[in-house]
């Protein structure tokens, strides 16, 4: 599972649209491979928001619709469409990180199945690397064998023409 944190705060989101992209077209080129949930959180939240913090950690109206538009702005910034960016502010009162946790529990079986993949790629990988040098190692044994085999054949080849 990737969490990619992105400030609220910070308007340059282009380094993080490339490399979100790049990471997508990374695993649409290798369809053995499963691509992992991606999370987007966006953090900083408090810093954008007057009055913060807010009593019981409840948003006014105003605040809502600022918190919605910037999640709404880092989904288009960032050009993934499925992506569904959670607000929090880390600082204390922490603010929406139940929301955060609910999200990676619910992908977490998602990530298992990505991360099996992995796994059993890279394996299938080293098996096929063990295997060459298996064969590697046959062939530099069966050579030894017979070059220490060619000089005896030669005596008794020798002994039954005489």
């Amino acid at each position: 599972m990737v969490i990619w944190t992105i400030r609220a705060n910070r308007p340059a989101r282009e380094i993080d649209r490339a490399v979100l992209a790049y990471f997508h077209e990374h695993f649409a080129t290798r369809p053995e491979r499963r691509m992992p949930p991606v999370v987007v959180v966006v953090t900083g939240i408090d810093q954008i928001l007057r009055g913060w913090p807010y009593a019981e950690n409840l948003l006014s109206d105003e605040a809502m619709g600022l918190v919605a538009d910037v999640v709404a702005a880092v989904a288009v910034d960032i050009g993934d469409n499925g992506a569904r960016p959670v607000p929090v502010a880390l600082v204390e009162p922490e603010w929406n990180t139940g929301t955060l946790r609910d999200r990676v529990q619910a992908h977490l079986g998602e990530a298992l199945m990505a991360q099996r993949n992995r796994l059993r790629v890279e394996n299938r990988a080293s098996l096929r690397q063990e295997a060459a040098r298996t064969g590697r190692g046959l062939r530099h044994g069966l050579s030894l064998i017979g070059s220490r085999m060619s000089p005896k054949q030669k005596t008794d080849d020798q002994g039954d023409a005489t």
